[in-house]
Formats: C-alpha cells, structure tokens, sequence
C-alpha cells in the first residue's frame, strides 16, 4: 500500500499536475494564512471557524500538496507568488 501510494505521487510529480488545483478554495484561504505564519487560533477567529476546523484544514492541505511541515508550505506560497518574502 505504502509503494503504491508513492510510486502515484511519483506519476503526479513526473506529470506536472498542479497539486495546488486540487485545494478547494476554503483549503486556499487556510494555506495563505497558515504560509503568512498565523497560527491556528488566529486563523479560525479570522474565518469564524473552529480551531479544530483549521486543524482538519491544514491536514488536508498538506496531504493534497505533499507537504510535511509549515515550512514547506510556506515554500510552495511563496514560489506561487501567494505571499510576498
């Protein structure tokens, strides 16, 4: 299971599909925030959503960007021009 799943994101990778199309546009807003370094808490007083909303949010964030840490999203907010250095 675990070599399927990587030889997919291999096949993905090596196709050039844009995995940031995949985000829906809610995923978008939280991958914004979650890249200009505002935590949680912050994010969901921001949108009027629970911490715990957020939290599922950047999960599947990650997971549909191949991410492993905040500081790869931020990586890829900034190579597609979401936020400015």
């Amino acid at each position: 299971e675990v070599l399927l799943k990587y030889m997919k994101e291999l096949e993905e990778k090596n196709t050039g599909e844009d995995l940031y199309s995949r985000l829906s546009l809610r995923e978008r807003e939280v991958f914004k925030h979650l890249a200009e370094g505002f935590s949680i808490k912050d994010i969901a007083v921001k949108l009027n959503l629970s911490p715990k909303t957020i939290e599922s949010h950047k999960c599947h964030i990650m997971g549909k960007l191949q991410a492993t840490s905040l500081v790869e999203l931020t990586k890829i907010a900034i190579k597609r021009n979401l936020i400015e250095v």
